[in-house]
């Protein structure tokens, strides 16, 4: 049977959402335990969850409201980059620092909630059981606090951009409130935020990129090359069916 015509918009649908779940599907529980493993799947597992959220939305007209979406899925795909391009054997440095950031900000996080009237601090987690090495190199441990540093150490202007965009409508930003009431000729109108992804073909671009990056990091990281294409045949997989 001939396939119906299909706009460019709606090819891309199709895409993502078979891809998504091709790549989603995917079996990793033999793959070794490291954190240079653990951290690039699980990172783009989030991504192929945001992307298929992203196209969700937007399916139901609902494309404005994705901006968290799209701000969450350019920070994984920024920090997939900022991984692959530095050296195989830093990498796993790169990641304790980021542990090490993520340890100090909850427990800022438990402060700071003392101070503004809990009485006692809330049940985060142990999150010191988590044995890091630490690294005293002042650039890899504010790579790991600021995208913006890590975007710079990784030539990823164009994702730092796209990620500040939408960030600017993911918050409750004035930008964002003038965005949802314009004022025209001193009266409110209805508005939303600006489409940036009309027929979805950065999402779907972006997230065929996130999952060669978790390839190529998985195969530095040791994986065996059949297991570390898995993600990356699934996604093609995907777009092969929908076609």
């Amino acid at each position: 049977m001939q396939r119906r015509s299909r706009s460019e918009r709606q090819v891309n649908v199709d895409k993502m959402l078979a891809t998504t779940s091709e790549v989603l599907g995917v079996d990793f529980s033999d793959l070794p335990t490291a954190r240079t493993v653990q951290v690039p799947v699980g990172w783009l597992r989030a991504m192929m969850q945001q992307s298929r959220a992203i196209v969700t939305l937007s399916e139901a007209a609902l494309e404005s409201a994705a901006a968290p979406n799209r701000r969450s899925a350019s920070e994984i795909l920024l920090r997939l980059q900022w991984l692959a391009t530095l050296p195989p054997e830093t990498r796993a440095d790169r990641i304790d620092a980021m542990i090490d950031e993520e340890k100090r900000l909850t427990e800022n996080h438990k402060v700071h909630v003392v101070e503004m009237g809990l009485t006692e601090p809330p049940d985060l987690g142990d999150v010191d059981a988590v044995i890091t090495m630490a690294t005293n190199d002042p650039l890899i441990k504010q790579q790991a606090r600021n995208i913006k540093d890590a975007a710079a150490a990784a030539i990823g202007v164009g994702l730092y951009r796209a990620w500040r965009d939408e960030t600017q409508m993911a918050h409750a930003t004035v930008q964002l409130a003038a965005a949802h009431a314009p004022v025209c000729d001193n009266r409110f109108e209805r508005g939303i935020a600006p489409e940036r992804d009309q027929n979805l073909s950065l999402a779907l671009n972006s997230a065929a990129v996130a999952v060669v990056y978790t390839s190529r990091l998985l195969l530095d990281a040791g994986v065996d090359k059949d297991s570390a294409l898995r993600f990356f045949n699934s996604f093609f997989d995907g777009i092969r069916k929908a076609i």
